[in-house]
């Protein structure tokens, strides 16, 4: 029996991103947002390769069923970054997301993410001070 997983296809200012998504239960799904976990969409997507960060809503994801054994490709995987803004008197906590490849190990996407030129945002308006010891990085669904 095959398994299907989900790529997830979303349009940002300069490219089409795919990022295979993490299994779901059927618990975190709402009518009209099949397949996305609660709690997550809308994110603020780091794109890498052109330095610059941007929203994603469940209304500009395409969603195409894959079987699992069709992944065996390496397909991009999307990481959770938390990170506390290292700005002097600042501390706030914040989320972005990013894709990177699934032969990528945590310090590959870590490095990356620290030598992006993007300009990452703080909630408070000013531009992120982001530091390794500061940052947590996980795959999603892992």
């Amino acid at each position: 029996m095959t398994e299907l997983r989900f790529v997830c296809r979303f349009q940002c200012e300069e490219v089409e991103h795919t990022v295979v998504l993490p299994r779901q239960s059927p618990l975190g799904r709402f009518a009209d947002e099949p397949y996305l976990p609660k709690g997550i969409w809308p994110i603020d997507f780091l794109c890498l390769p052109h330095g610059h960060v941007c929203r994603v809503t469940p209304h500009v994801i395409h969603l195409d069923p894959v079987p699992t054994l069709a992944l065996g490709i390496h397909e991009a995987l999307l990481w959770k970054i938390e990170y506390e803004c290292a700005r002097q008197n600042c501390g706030q906590r914040q989320t972005i997301y990013t894709r990177f490849s699934e032969v990528g190990s945590q310090s590959d996407v870590l490095h990356a993410v620290l030598e992006t030129r993007a300009r990452i945002l703080c909630s408070e308006g000013h531009e992120a001070k982001l530091e390794a010891a500061r940052m947590n990085l996980s795959l999603l669904g892992s």
